[in-house]
């Protein structure tokens, strides 16, 4: 017997930064592991938001991690 429904969601929640922003800090300089440690998600997340086309993209959820203050993180060459 299975315990999910047909058509259930299976594994673990994504958690959805903005590729938008991974995008501007990314071109100020900062690589994707200090956006990763920043909104505390993991390396491939942030190269996935990167790399996702930006046209028509959903605004990320409440709970995606986002900070709005600006990014304490020393610039990486």
């Amino acid at each position: 017997m299975s315990r999910r429904s047909p058509g259930g969601k299976v594994g673990r929640p994504r958690r959805d930064v903005s590729a938008e922003m991974v995008k501007n800090l990314h071109n100020q300089g900062y690589s994707f592991r200090a956006i990763a440690r920043w909104f505390g998600v993991g390396y491939g997340t942030v190269r996935r938001a990167y790399h996702r086309p930006s046209q028509g993209e959903a605004e990320p959820s409440a709970d995606s991690g986002n900070h709005p203050g600006p990014m304490p993180l020393e610039r990486v060459a």
